[in-house]
């Protein structure tokens, strides 16, 4: 797993080619600062596969508090069988998420537990989850790109901060799947 420290930029481009995240704690970064990814070849097909069954939630990035994970082109994506063991199959977002081009297709949730907004309870959501899951305190950008699959947004309790969700461009292919407010 890579720490991307609090105050720090990062800038990783593709440039056509493959990053392969192995399973381990389940993730590629753990973010504190903030994360662009982009693939400046021509062909733009570089990608961010998640791989094996990860222990932990988000099988590629976990953004934390006030941080960013920003997509401008290539794809982020799980291999066949890979899984997260809970929330987002390749994105935990607690801070900031922007999609304002490339892919984010694939990801798959063992299931995890959520609060049901009608009971207040915690009730099991075994096999679902999504690409990306959006915590109560975070945003999610999204003004191009393609989400493939399922979005999973935190909205449980009434007293606390919603997430939000800006949406002003970009294409949603929910695959017969909703996107879940919780």
């Amino acid at each position: 797993q890579i720490t991307i420290a609090a105050g720090k930029d990062v800038v990783i481009d593709l440039n056509n080619n493959n990053i392969i995240a192995g399973a381990g704690t389940g993730r590629c970064a753990l973010i504190y600062g903030n994360v662009s990814i982009q693939d400046s070849s021509a062909d733009g097909k570089g990608k961010i596969i998640a791989t094996g069954t990860a222990s932990r939630r988000g099988g590629l990035f976990q953004v934390m508090g006030s941080s960013s994970l920003t997509l401008y082109s290539g794809e982020l994506t799980a291999a066949e069988g890979s899984m997260a063991a809970d929330r987002g199959g390749l994105i935990v977002n607690y801070g900031t998420v922007n999609i304002n081009g490339g892919k984010v297709t694939n990801g798959r949730v063992r299931g995890y537990i959520a609060t049901n907004s009608e009971t207040n309870q915690p009730e099991p959501r075994n096999g679902v989850g999504g690409n990306i899951y959006v915590d109560v305190y975070a945003k999610l950008n999204v003004s191009g790109g393609e989400i493939s699959g399922r979005v999973i947004i935190q909205n449980a309790n009434a007293n606390a901060n919603k997430a939000v969700l800006n949406i002003t461009g970009g294409t949603f292919n929910t695959n017969g799947y909703k996107t879940d407010v919780l």
